[in-house]
C-alpha cells in the first residue's frame, strides 16, 4: 500500500541532486538524481496533470449523474 508524502526536499550535492522523501510515518528515503532525471520527473507530473485535466471533463459529467 502506498504511503502519503509528508515532505519532499531537494538539495544540490556534489553528485547531482539529493532528494529526501519523507512519508507519513517519518521514514526518509534518500535518492540521488541528475538534472535530466529531475526534468523527467517534472515532465511526468505535467503529463499526469494533463491527462487528469482531459479526463476531468468526463468525471464532472458523471458526478452530476450520481447526484
Amino acid at each position: 500500500m502506498a504511503k502519503m508524502l509528508e515532505q519532499l526536499t531537494v538539495k544540490r550535492s556534489k553528485d547531482g541532486f539529493l532528494l529526501m522523501i519523507e512519508d507519513e510515518s517519518g521514514t526518509v528515503t534518500k535518492l540521488l538524481a541528475d538534472e535530466d532525471q529531475l526534468v523527467e520527473i517534472v515532465d511526468e507530473i505535467e503529463r499526469a496533470q494533463e491527462l487528469e485535466d482531459a479526463d476531468g471533463d468526463d468525471d464532472d459529467a458523471s458526478d452530476e449523474d450520481e447526484e
